[in-house]
């Protein structure tokens, strides 16, 4: 049984959800997933801000020192653990929510308007994802010492300045949504969990998912990391944004796509990772 028809079942039922738990579990998986893959993501974003191979991004970060590779990781494990935490645990709450007040809604439709509410959600601690940009940026190494001074530098500039790129990330995050639980749904419907291979089925569901979703929209994050990088605002449509970063890039397809070798495997580990420990707390629960 699915997630969706078990909350169906639920709600036919009178059973009361356990609200509580997804959460719990989603924040649980992002933080083991945070602490396993950061390294990997510095060397992302690096090649994403500066057009490096990955041998030259590694070659930066080791000239750099030890003691800079986990800098500015405070920011991503809460970041990343509220917005999963957000991410379960309101896709639940939205789907009761949608269950109840819309019952003549379809599977599909409450499945979409669900998961872009959660994605939606999620946007609303942009900061921390704004702060993370400038923590792994070479440029501000030594002008932002810690994730404190981050904030109060951008927060000298105002609240818009700590959401900039805000429906960059509500763009990414609500369609990426839909994709992830309409699939992951689909899947354990259709093809359910071998009894003795759960956790390795739910590892390899969360890796093909997130290499899916994070190559689909890898541009997205392209775009998001460069106007994240700088101190000012800069009022651009979305149009504008791909437009500019597609030029500043090369302005080849492949030129957007720097990286994301490195992206999808770590795609491939990083939600392996959250989908199996997500799914082996929930049963333990």
């Amino acid at each position: 049984m699915g997630q969706y028809d078990t909350l169906r079942y639920q709600s036919n039922n009178n059973m009361p959800p356990r609200r509580s738990k997804e959460f719990i579990c989603g924040a649980c998986a992002s933080i083991v997933n945070t602490i396993v893959t950061y390294p990997i993501s510095k060397v992302i974003f690096r090649q994403q801000i500066y057009g490096l191979t990955t041998s030259a991004s590694l070659q930066q970060i080791q000239g750099e020192g030890a003691k800079f590779v986990y800098r500015g990781i405070m920011f991503p494990l809460m970041q990343r653990g509220i917005c999963m935490s957000i991410m379960f645990g309101t896709y639940n709450t939205y789907t009761i929510w949608l269950i109840d007040n819309w019952p003549w809604q379809t599977t599909t439709g409450v499945r979409q308007l669900a998961a872009f509410f959660s994605g939606a959600s999620e946007a609303t601690f942009t900061p921390f994802e704004r702060l993370q940009s400038l923590m792994q940026h070479k440029g501000f190494n030594h002008s932002v010492s810690n994730s404190f001074t981050g904030f109060n530098l951008v927060r000298q500039h105002g609240v818009r300045e700590l959401y900039k790129g805000y429906y960059l990330i509500v763009l990414r995050n609500g369609f990426s949504n839909i994709l992830f639980f309409s699939i992951k749904d689909l899947l354990k419907t259709h093809i359910p969990p071998p009894h003795d291979y759960t956790t390795l089925y739910n590892f390899a569901v969360g890796a093909g998912l997130g290499a899916f979703l994070s190559t689909l929209f890898y541009p997205v994050n392209v775009v998001k990391n460069r106007l994240q990088s700088s101190i000012g605002y800069e009022y651009s449509s979305l149009v504008q944004l791909f437009t500019k970063t597609y030029k500043e890039k090369g302005g080849t397809i492949q030129s957007l796509y720097k990286g994301v070798h490195l992206n999808y495997g770590r795609a491939i580990l990083s939600w392996g990772i959250v989908n199996s420990v997500y799914e082996y707390l929930v049963t333990k629960l």
